[in-house]
C-alpha cells in the first residue's frame, strides 16, 4: 500500500485555542487557523449578495402577493429534488395555495436533464405565470426562449458552470458561477442557491407589507435539513459557508425538526436522528433519494416523500425508496462487472496492436504472432465498437505495419460503452471504475432492453393524502418487487451498431481523479471537434454528455488525449493520503468524539484519515460483502474495525497476520450505546 502523508501547516496560531497538539495540527492542515474559523454557527452565514438575487426575489414576491401560479422546475438528483421540495414547501409557508404551486422533476429516461421547451409549453397550457428553476437552467437557452415567446417569466437558480460566459435571457439568473458574480463562495449547491433566493424573497415580502406582523413570516431555518442533504449529496466543497449550512441542517434533524419525509426515512432505516452525522446522510440517505430516478419506474417516491405531510404514508414511501435502492444496487453490480470485462478487452486489444512490427524490416521476434485460428473472443473484440480494431488477417507470422499511433482509450482516460447500460447508473459505474483504475473514466449507455420506459410525475397532481395512498397501492408498484434485471450483455456489439442508426444518441457520465479537470477535458474535446457534443457539462470531478454513436471512437481518442494534456499535478494518483499514525492514547472514544465535534467533514475539508500497522486477532465476513475485524496494536490495545464492500483480496485475509491499515475513527452508535470503531479505507498484509 502506497501512503502519502499530508503536508503539515503551521498550527501555532491555534495555540491556546485547541489544547490537543494532534487535533490542532489536523485542523490547521484543513485551513482552520483561528477561533473564527472554528465558528460554524449560522450567524456567520454569508449575506445574500448573489448577482440578480434582488431581481429574482422581487419577481417571486410579486407572484406570491398577486396570487400567480408558480412552477418549480427541478432536477432528478438529490440536489435537484431537495431544491424542488424546498421551493414547494417554502411557497406554501409564504401562504401560496397548493393549487397555485406545481413542480417538475424530470425522468432520466423520459425527459432528460433540466428545463426544456416541452415543459414550458405544458406550463403555458396550465396557466403557469412564473417558472423558477433549481439546480438547472443555466444552459436552458431554448426553454427560456420558448417561455419568452409565451410570455412566462423565468427565474433561474443554478450552480453549474456557465459555458462560454453565455447565460439565457431569463428575467433573473442567480448562479454563483457567473463571471460577474462577486459572492464570496462559489461552492453553493442548487438547493442552497434557491435557499438564498427565498431568504431574499422573504425579506422583500416583509418590506412590501405582505405580513401584518413580521413575526408571521416563516423562519427559514426550518428548511435547512433539505439544504444540508442537497449539499452533501452533491459532494460540494465544504468551505466555511457550506459548513454552516450543513451544521445548521444537522442541528435541525437532531432536534427533531426535520421535514416529515426525512424523519420517516430515518425511522425506517433505524437511524437515531439525535445522533445523525454527515456519514449517515452521504451513505444512507442520499443514495436512496438518488436511486428512485436511476431505475425505471413511473412514480418518484423520493420527491413524494420530501413533500409528504402524513407520517404513515411517509413510512410507506420510505419503504418504496429503500426498495428502489436495492434494485439499483443489483443493476450497478452487474454493470460494473461488465465494465471491467470491457476494460480488460480494451487492454488486450491495445496490447496486440502495439506489439505489431513497424515495418517489414522489423524483427519477427518483436511481434506477437497472429493467431492461426480466429476464436469467438477474437471476433468479439474485433467487432466491438467500444474497442480499437484488431488486424483482420489471420495468417501466421504475417508482416504488418504498426498502427499510426498507440490505440487510445485507457492510458489517461477510459471510455467504455454498452448499449444495455442504464443511463441512470453510468455515473455510479464510472465512479467505481475510476476508483479501481485511478484515472478518469466515462461510461456510455443506450438503455437498450433494460427495464421499461416511464416518466416521473410532471406537475403536482397529487393533492391529498388519500390520493397519494391510492397511488402507492396501485399495481405499478408491484414492479418494484421484481428480481434483478436479467438482460444479458452481448459478446460483441457489432450487431447493435449494424442495426442502429449511427446518429443514435448515447448518454455517458464521467468521473475524474485529482489533477484532471473534466471541464478542461471537455473544452479540449470541443476545441478539436466543435460539433461532437449533443450536450455536455458538469463539474471538474463529475460530468455528463451525450454524443452520437458514430462519434464514439473519436470521442475516446480525444478524452484520452484531453486527460493527458490537462493533467496539472505531479502526484502519486495511486497513493493514499494520510494524516499519519495515531498513538494508542488517541485510539479512543473521546478523541473520536472530538473529531466529530469539529465537523461536518466533507469535500476539501476531509475527515481525518490515519494509517498504521496492526495484528489481526480475528475476522469475519458479513453479508458476503463486508469485512469485520478485531485488530491489536503493538502495545496490545485491541480495537474493532470494519471494511465495507471488501474486495476479494481483502476478504481473503486471515487472522494472526500483520496488516497495514488506512482508517478513520468512527463513533459507532446503537441506541444509547457508543463504541469506537475503525472505518477501514484500505487494508493489506505486511
Amino acid at each position: 500500500m502506497k501512503i502519502k502523508r499530508r503536508v503539515s501547516t503551521d498550527a501555532s496560531s491555534l495555540n491556546g485555542v485547541i489544547g490537543d497538539p494532534i487535533l490542532r495540527q489536523l485542523l490547521a492542515n484543513r485551513g482552520v487557523l483561528s477561533a473564527q474559523d472554528l465558528d460554524n454557527s449560522l450567524k456567520g452565514l454569508l449575506l445574500p449578495t448573489l448577482k440578480d438575487i434582488d431581481q429574482a426575489a422581487n419577481i417571486i414576491s410579486d407572484a406570491v402577493i398577486y396570487k400567480r401560479k408558480i412552477l418549480i422546475a427541478g432536477d432528478y438528483d438529490v440536489d435537484g429534488m431537495t431544491g424542488t421540495a424546498l421551493g414547494v414547501r417554502c411557497l406554501q409557508a409564504f401562504g401560496v395555495a397548493s393549487d397555485y404551486i406545481s413542480y417538475y422533476v424530470p425522468s432520466r429516461y423520459g425527459h432528460g436533464y433540466g428545463l426544456n421547451p416541452e415543459i414550458v409549453q405544458r406550463a403555458y397550457k396550465e396557466d403557469v405565470n412564473l417558472i423558477i428553476t433549481v439546480d438547472n437552467g443555466i444552459a436552458a437557452f431554448a426553454a427560456v426562449e420558448e417561455a419568452r415567446k409565451l410570455g412566462i417569466p423565468v427565474v433561474i437558480t443554478d450552480h453549474h458552470e456557465v459555458q462560454d460566459n453565455k447565460i439565457p435571457e431569463a428575467d433573473a439568473v442567480v448562479d454563483p458561477k457567473r463571471a460577474d458574480d462577486t459572492f464570496a463562495s462559489k461552492n453553493l449547491c442548487g438547493v442552497a442557491v434557491l435557499f438564498y433566493v427565498l431568504c431574499a424573497t422573504r425579506a422583500q415580502l416583509v418590506s412590501k407589507g405582505y405580513y401584518s406582523d413580521r413575526n408571521q413570516a416563516p423562519n427559514m431555518s426550518q428548511f435547512l435539513d433539505l439544504v444540508c442533504i442537497g449539499t452533501i449529496g452533491d459532494v460540494m466543497t465544504l468551505d466555511s459557508n457550506n459548513r454552516r449550512l450543513v451544521k445548521g441542517g444537522l442541528q435541525k434533524i437532531r432536534s427533531g425538526c426535520a421535514s416529515m419525509g426525512v424523519a420517516a426515512l430515518l425511522q425506517y432505516l433505524k437511524i437515531d436522528h439525535t445522533k445523525i452525522n454527515t456519514r449517515n446522510i452521504a451513505f444512507d440517505i442520499c443514495p436512496r433519494f438518488n436511486a428512485a430516478t436511476r431505475i425505471k419506474i413511473d412514480f418518484n417516491p423520493a420527491i413524494a416523500l420530501l413533500l409528504c405531510t402524513d407520517f404513515a404514508i411517509a413510512l410507506q414511501l420510505a419503504q418504496q425508496l429503500d426498495l428502489c435502492n436495492r434494485r439499483r444496487m443489483d443493476h450497478e453490480k452487474v454493470m460494473t462487472s461488465r465494465a471491467h470485462e470491457l476494460y480488460d478487452r480494451l487492454k488486450l486489444s491495445a496490447a496486440l496492436v502495439a506489439a505489431l512490427p513497424e515495418s517489414p524490416e522489423t524483427s519477427d521476434a518483436a511481434a506477437l504472432p497472429a493467431p492461426e485460428v480466429v476464436t469467438p473472443t477474437d471476433q468479439a473484440i474485433a467487432g466491438d465498437p467500444a474497442l480499437p480494431a484488431l488486424p483482420a488477417t489471420t495468417e501466421p507470422q504475417a508482416k504488418k505495419k504498426k498502427a499510426a499511433k498507440t490505440p487510445a482509450g485507457y492510458e489517461h482516460g477510459v471510455v467504455l460503452f454498452d448499449p444495455c447500460f442504464m443511463s441512470g447508473l453510468v455515473g455510479l459505474v464510472a465512479n467505481r471504475m475510476k476508483e479501481s483504475l485511478q484515472r478518469p473514466c466515462m461510461i456510455f449507455g443506450a438503455d437498450v432492453g433494460v427495464g421499461r420506459n416511464g416518466g416521473v410525475q410532471v406537475m403536482l397532481g397529487i393533492k391529498n393524502a388519500a390520493e397519494l395512498d391510492a397511488m402507492l397501492h396501485s399495481p405499478k408498484f408491484d414492479e418494484l418487487e421484481m428480481a434483478q434485471n436479467q438482460t444479458t450483455f452481448p459478446e460483441a456489439l457489432q450487431d447493435y451498431v449494424n442495426k442502429t442508426d449511427p446518429l443514435t444518441p448515447i448518454t455517458g457520465s464521467a468521473r475524474s481523479v485529482e489533477g484532471i479537470d473534466l471541464m478542461e477535458v471537455f473544452a479540449y474535446i470541443r476545441s478539436q471537434e466543435p460539433e461532437i457534443f449533443i450536450a455536455g457539462g458538469g463539474h471538474s470531478a463529475a460530468a455528463g454528455a451525450s454524443i452520437y454513436l458514430k462519434d464514439l471512437e473519436r470521442f475516446r481518442e480525444l478524452f484520452n488525449e484531453g486527460g493527458r494534456r490537462c493533467y496539472t499535478q505531479e502526484s502519486d494518483s495511486d497513493a493514499y493520503l494520510s494524516d499519519g499514525e495515531l498513538p494508542d492514547s488517541h485510539l479512543c472514544l473521546a478523541f473520536a468524539r472530538d473529531l466529530e465535534s469539529f465537523g461536518p467533514w466533507g469535500k476539501n475539508y476531509e475527515e481525518p484519515i490515519f494509517d498504521g500497522v496492526f495484528h489481526v486477532v480475528s475476522l469475519s465476513i458479513l453479508a458476503n460483502r463486508h469485512l469485520k475485524l478485531r485488530l491489536r496494536t503493538a502495545n496490545n490495545l485491541t480495537l474493532d474495525a470494519i471494511k465495507f464492500r471488501a474486495s476479494l483480496r481483502e476478504k481473503s485475509l486471515v487472522k494472526d497476520i500483520n496488516v497495514q491499515v488506512l482508517y478513520k475513527l468512527n463513533v459507532d452508535r446503537y441506541f444509547s450505546n457508543e463504541r469506537l470503531q475503525l472505518m477501514i479505507e484500505a487494508i493489506e498484509p505486511v
